[in-house]
């Protein structure tokens, strides 16, 4: 799943709770992108892991051991300079945004009390670790000149500045009447109206959470009806029950829930209005078929995790190889005497592969995880590029015939056993239809929306807009027509 901001502010309560006044004992840099740093408390010792890694950025606490260089590289030895003994004040996050920041006391080398900042951007392949004190940057781990940016520079002495934003208000703090008030105005699928509304929420959770809440049943932003919204409501109070903790501690309560999942419930009539059977330019059955034949791909898995997920100790490269070749053995024998039909592929897939996790798992002195469970998913190009994200991984699924199955590690953290399905032996062509367009003409439409938009006559008045508010805001071209 995405690391959004929303995700990563629970991480980083989290780490306050635990790690506030702890004291920096070591400081490494295993690889080129990470940071390793010790910390010990009155009564434990934390390893806190930093990864700026384009990948898989994270902030976490690990038990994992990490090979050292012989010479710690320069911005290691930089850290030690400003950081050993220091004594961790405050973690917090910049708002609706991907940047936590550690706020250390340290001693400077004239013995003084200095603040300095530890920022852990985690921006996909922008994600960089910033030292900064007294509001000026010491350095950064990834350099950034004015050649490489003309927005933003990172170099030593410059004032740090955190990246331009989206004028987006933050989802875990805007209210839950003024989200809905925002999206409902937007003529887009739900999940596409409530990313383009708040900030701190990515599109793979906002897709996610409407596909689970309403069995991809597809519905616009601004309607719906009385059975719709109970559904809406039924599956809000399921997530308040499971993650109610975590939702109160941020201050969502059941009515923002509801609120949240009634705007999700939306998320797709839209393409079925103009591209369904009865649509404006209805999308024919051959053609559907000719793209899930040819771009989507319909699978039966079961995820691995390549940790321990009693000690969250992560696989050395060793042990990932020897997983892999474990469970590749069991997808040879099932590709050996595999089934012709859908059902009975299934059947036999799932019984070889969950034979195979123990052995699989004991590699890292694991229990199967109760998540390593039999799955399936239709994916489309979209969601390959999303979710496989280590080199080859895609390409390996995409290389698959009907009924043939594959070991794939798919993240740096996660691999899986797939076999490849036909999905109309899965499911109807009509069942599939709404997730079908959604693949194939998802895009297509809002560019024509956007186009659209962008040729609307506008002529609002500056003074208005200062002083009223948007509801009161009318545009002179609509009143005269």
């Amino acid at each position: 799943m995405a690391l959004d901001a929303a995700t990563l502010a629970l991480t980083a309560a989290e780490l306050k709770a635990t790690l506030t006044d702890a004291k920096i004992a070591k400081i490494f840099e295993p690889t080129r992108d990470e940071l390793v740093i010790t910390l010990r408390t009155r009564t434990d010792t934390y390893a806190l892991l930093l990864s700026a890694r384009s990948g898989s950025a994270r902030v976490c606490l690990t038990e994992e051991t990490f090979e050292n260089p012989e010479t710690p590289p320069s911005f290691c030895m930089l850290m030690r300079k400003h950081l050993t003994g220091g004594r961790l004040l405050d973690v917090h996050m910049e708002p609706g945004d991907r940047i936590v920041y550690f706020d250390f006391q340290c001693t400077n080398e004239m013995g003084d009390l200095v603040r300095n900042t530890l920022c852990a951007e985690l921006m996909g392949r922008y994600s960089n670790l910033v030292l900064v004190q007294s509001g000026k940057i010491i350095d950064a781990l990834k350099r950034v000149d004015f050649e490489d940016s003309d927005v933003r520079q990172l170099l030593p002495g410059l004032p740090y500045t955190t990246p331009p934003k989206p004028a987006r208000p933050d989802f875990l703090l805007v209210s839950s009447a003024s989200i809905v008030a925002a999206a409902c105005q937007r003529d887009l699928p739900v999940a596409d109206a409530l990313n383009k509304t708040v900030a701190g929420v990515g599109p793979v959770v906002c897709r996610e959470a409407a596909w689970r809440a309403f069995d991809g049943e597809h519905l616009p932003a601004n309607e719906l009806t009385e059975e719709q919204k109970s559904a809406a409501d039924s599956y809000a109070q399921q997530l308040m029950d499971n993650y109610g903790d975590a939702y109160t501690a941020n201050g969502i309560g059941l009515e923002t829930l509801k609120l949240f999942q009634q705007l999700q419930y939306k998320q797709t009539l839209l393409l079925d209005l103009v591209y369904g059977k009865d649509g404006e330019t209805p999308v024919e059955d051959g053609e559907l078929t000719e793209h899930l034949d040819s771009t989507m791909y319909e699978i039966g898995f079961i995820t691995v995790p390549l940790y321990n997920t009693s000690t969250f100790a992560f696989a050395s490269d060793d042990q990932k190889a020897e997983m892999l070749s474990l469970a590749q053995k069991a997808a040879d024998s099932y590709n050996a005497n595999a089934p012709e039909d859908t059902s009975s592929q299934l059947t036999a897939f799932n019984s070889i592969a969950s034979s195979a996790l123990t052995d699989i798992c004991a590699v890292l002195d694991a229990e199967v995880p109760s998540t390593s469970t039999l799955q399936t998913d239709l994916l489309g190009e979209s969601d390959l590029t999303d979710a496989f994200t280590q080199e080859g991984a895609a390409d390996t699924l995409r290389g698959l015939a009907y009924g043939q199955a594959a070991a794939i590690q798919y993240t740096d953290y996660a691999m899986m056993l797939a076999v490849r399905l036909d999905p109309l032996g899965v499911s109807t062509l009509d069942a599939l239809r709404s997730q079908i367009l959604s693949d194939m003409k998802g895009e297509e439409l809002n560019d024509a929306l956007a186009a659209y938009g962008a040729q609307l006559d506008s002529t609002l008045s500056s003074s208005a807009m200062s002083k009223l508010p948007a509801a009161k805001i009318v545009n002179a071209t609509s009143a005269n027509s």
